[in-house]
């Protein structure tokens, strides 16, 4: 992504820091949890004290870590726009580039 004006910045930055700081550390969470509770519950439900807000089974939990993962993997080291790499190296080479102006 070529970076034009602020409002570009701001959306690639906000966007790019959002996968480092959010996305991928929730993806490694739920996958560690999803996996540690398939141990324990194996295909049947949680029980109805523990908070189902993405998914009332194991196997759900460790599809959404599963996806969050390799969303962050896939945005950040291979999604090619063009140039080689991903979007993590491209936004400090295009930040300093736009900012260097």
């Amino acid at each position: 992504m070529e970076i034009n004006n602020w409002v570009e910045f701001f959306q690639y930055s906000i966007f790019t820091l959002g996968v480092v700081f959010v996305l991928f550390p929730m993806g490694v969470n739920f996958t560690y949890a999803g996996i540690k509770y398939f141990k324990k519950y194996k295909f049947s439900k949680f029980p109805n004290s523990m908070d189902k807000s993405f998914g009332e089974y194991p196997h759900e939990m460790i599809l959404i870590g599963l996806f969050a993962l390799s969303f962050s993997i896939w945005y950040l080291f291979f999604d090619v726009d063009g140039a080689g790499g991903g979007n993590l190296i491209n936004f400090l080479r295009e930040s300093k580039e736009f900012l260097v102006k």
